[in-house]
């Protein structure tokens, strides 16, 4: 099982997507959590370290590229796929420093696996998150 124990949270306000998407990454071993907007997943980014987030750019109250913001500011470190309909936002290079990938959808589920998989191995221990960022350049833009 690649994600035996990791943790993916996906904030989705699509339910279809947050139910399939749950169900491909539970089916390898990760342990799903879901919000249905950018606001939900900043609450369950409070209550829980993530080895990655999934996270859709088009959604109510707080959106994808708001969600990244404050999310870069509170966990630096947490590996962010940003996924979305729209090619001119998976296609962004300016995002590389803000997420680790970019996915298009619809995206098969093979692809999807393959980026969480190399997202969660590219966490630092756990007992690393609380230091600043390294500056490591591990970030990377790729549109499946």
């Amino acid at each position: 099982m690649d994600g035996y124990g990791k943790r993916a949270l996906i904030i989705d306000d699509n339910e279809d997507i947050l139910h399939l998407t749950g169900i491909t990454l539970m089916d390898r071993g990760y342990n799903v959590y879901t919000a249905s907007d950018g606001f939900g997943g900043s609450e369950q980014m409070k209550k829980r370290r993530y080895d990655v987030v999934l996270v859709d750019y088009h959604m109510p109250r707080l959106n994808g590229l708001q969600f990244i913001e404050m999310c870069r500011m509170m966990w630096p470190e947490t590996p962010i796929i940003l996924m979305s309909v729209d090619n001119y936002v998976t296609d962004r290079s300016d995002l590389a420093k803000e997420v680790f990938a970019c996915i298009a959808k619809p995206f098969e589920s093979s692809r999807l696996i393959e980026l969480v998989n190399r997202a969660c191995r590219n966490l630092p221990r756990r007992d690393q998150f609380n230091l600043p960022c390294d500056g490591r350049t591990t970030v990377q833009v790729e549109q499946y």
